[in-house]
């Protein structure tokens, strides 16, 4: 119907630029193409119900014209696919809202840091190191919102001083790879880092030093012991 209608031309004959030009109506369809919803035998139907297509529908649209070309060229029908030289629609991947509603009220974040401080420096020091590791764990996650499986995969290497900050002050930023495979990068507080050297130092690691190649490397949290049980050792 395009191509007839506001191209005055078959199917057979489009091109690359004609299929450009298809781009450019997806993004605003003529308003003859746009109705209701009808049957497709009804004279009231129209291919579109809405004259502001999504960046979603338009990309869709231009993969099933591709994918419908490229079957009349294996049929013989067509002897080439315009489209094979057309980009997608660019689509904005746009990054959900944090849910916010199963966080920590502030007043009882601040009483587990402290009950946290408190455990980290009273006790024997195998149990000191114990909560030392739990504190880092939980400040980290609380910083960033980690799953417990990327809290688990948190690497040294992956933890950088961020282009925001300065010598006086600097900004620490963790890079992870979290649900579907998608990397993002997430902020790290000042008192988690203080948490994390504690917890590398009880590891008998050096947090800051160079190791492996002039750069730390490592888990970022791993067990300061390990119990003896079937499980703990999987």
């Amino acid at each position: 119907m395009w191509a007839v209608v506001l191209c005055g031309k078959a199917l057979s004959d489009l091109r690359v630029d004609d299929c450009e030009a298809n781009k450019d109506f997806l993004k605003s369809p003529d308003p003859r193409f746009v109705g209701e919803r009808f049957a497709r035998n009804s004279p009231r139907w129209r291919p579109f119900a809405s004259e502001d297509l999504s960046p979603e529908s338009q990309r869709y649209a231009v993969r099933a014209l591709r994918a419908a070309f490229a079957w009349w060229v294996d049929v013989r029908y067509l002897g080439g696919n315009p489209w094979t030289a057309v980009n997608d629609p660019p689509v904005i991947q746009r990054v959900s809202a944090m849910k916010i509603e199963r966080a920590l009220p502030a007043d009882l974040w601040r009483r587990l840091r402290n009950e946290l401080d408190v455990r980290c420096a009273e006790g024997d020091s195998r149990s000191t190191a114990q909560w030392r590791a739990v504190r880092a764990t939980i400040l980290l996650m609380g910083d960033s919102g980690l799953r417990r499986e990327e809290a688990a995969l948190a690497r040294r290497e992956n933890l950088k001083p961020s282009v925001y900050g300065t010598l006086e002050r600097p900004v620490w930023e963790l890079t992870i790879v979290g649900k579907g495979q998608r990397e993002r990068t997430a902020p790290v507080s000042a008192a988690t880092l203080v948490a994390l050297r504690a917890h590398w130092a009880d590891r008998a690691r050096d947090f800051d030093g160079a190791i492996e190649e002039d750069h730390p490397r490592g888990p970022l949290l791993a067990p300061v012991t390990i119990p003896w049980t079937d499980a703990s050792r999987l």
